[in-house]
């Protein structure tokens, strides 16, 4: 079962039991941030709950009966006024023990769903990048399970904007999510992600990383280009 969320004790389990296990420092923001984006209506959290017992995916002794609003998986979407056309799947993490079973897909479909007249943008790590911390999750992992669901790096020079103070830009790769049943498009209109970047990146990325991103991002469309090979 999928759910929206924007209680707080809700909110503090989803950072606490999800985001931080899934994410480093530097990309996940704050406890303080998720509430006050819930509050102010430009974060948009759904949870995926998990009745039942533990099955690990390989087959083996079912774990301990989860309770009934134990949280298996999170999407967090960010949204702007200025940036209508377009949203940004912030984050979506999966609780260790539910990984491998359908958790990550039937979240990211939701809220595909929920935002069919967008063009769905995300941030991931790239494949080749290095794994700061294991406990974080693997990057390769992450980046096969957006292949799988048709998703294409869009061809810029991307920078994460640094989250919090003591915290700095990440570069990351921008991805678009294609509806589900599409095809993956080779090129996307430039005018939505514009419209994002400026609402979200351009004004908080130093001049040296926002000038070339801003320069991409010029002209009617920008192309894509497959995670993997």
């Amino acid at each position: 079962m999928i759910t929206a969320v924007s209680d707080v004790p809700t909110l503090t389990r989803v950072h606490h039991d999800l985001l931080v296990p899934s994410f480093p420092r530097e990309e996940r923001g704050t406890l303080e941030e998720l509430v006050a984006g819930t509050r102010d209506g430009s974060l948009h959290v759904w949870v995926a709950h998990s009745p039942g017992p533990s099955v690990p995916p390989s087959g083996g002794t079912p774990g301990p009966p989860a309770a009934d609003d134990d949280l298996a998986g999170v999407a967090v979407v960010c949204t702007w006024p200025q940036a209508p056309h377009a949203a940004l799947l912030g984050w979506l993490a999966v609780g260790g023990r539910e990984r491998s079973r359908g958790v990550g897909a039937a979240l990211l479909s939701h809220v595909l769903r929920q935002f069919e007249d967008s063009m769905m943008l995300a941030e991931i790590e790239p494949a080749d990048g290095p794994i700061g911390d294991p406990v974080h999750g693997d990057p390769r992992a992450r980046v096969r399970f957006y292949h799988r669901h048709g998703a294409r790096r869009l061809a810029l020079p991307y920078w994460q904007p640094a989250t919090g103070p003591g915290t700095g830009p990440v570069q990351l790769d921008l991805v678009v999510l294609p509806a589900p049943g599409q095809r993956p498009p080779d090129r996307v209109p430039a005018g939505p992600v514009r419209e994002l970047l400026e609402a979200y990146a351009l004004a908080e990325l130093p001049d040296p990383l926002a000038g070339p991103l801003e320069a991409a991002s010029r002209g009617p469309h920008i192309s894509t280009e497959p995670l993997m090979s």
